[in-house]
């Protein structure tokens, strides 16, 4: 996937297209879940259930790809999952369904508890 070209900025493409993303609207905090921190899973999980819901999540993902991005949640992948795919390795089942599922579904509630855990981080 890293060619040598660096995809555009996925806040920047939002911004030229006049559209809010999901991410923005959240503490920064969620993105980049401590390795841990025993709400972990929730948290990304979470995270990439918002992803879904993202108009830009595949050139979100593909600008992560491309940088390598090697931190924090990406187009609803972790730097884990995005490394799996670089070296070319089979994804989780879970993570192929993501990649091959539909993208733009709705924006997930989610219990106080877990919201509250990922902004104290």
């Amino acid at each position: 996937m890293t060619s040598g070209m660096t995809l555009p900025d996925p806040a920047l493409l939002a911004r030229d297209r006049g559209i809010e993303l999901p991410c923005q609207r959240r503490d920064g905090a969620l993105w980049y879940p401590e390795a841990k921190d025993p709400q972990r899973e929730a948290i990304v999980d979470y995270a990439r259930a918002i992803c879904r819901a993202c108009p830009l999540r595949v050139e979100c993902l593909n600008y992560a790809m491309s940088v390598p991005e090697r931190y924090g949640m990406w187009g609803g992948l972790t730097e884990s999952e995005r490394d799996t795919l670089l070296r070319g390795k089979r994804p989780r089942d879970r993570v192929a369904r993501d990649l091959a599922g539909p993208t733009h579904l709705p924006v997930p509630t989610v219990p106080a508890r877990t919201v509250a855990a990922s902004s104290a981080a």
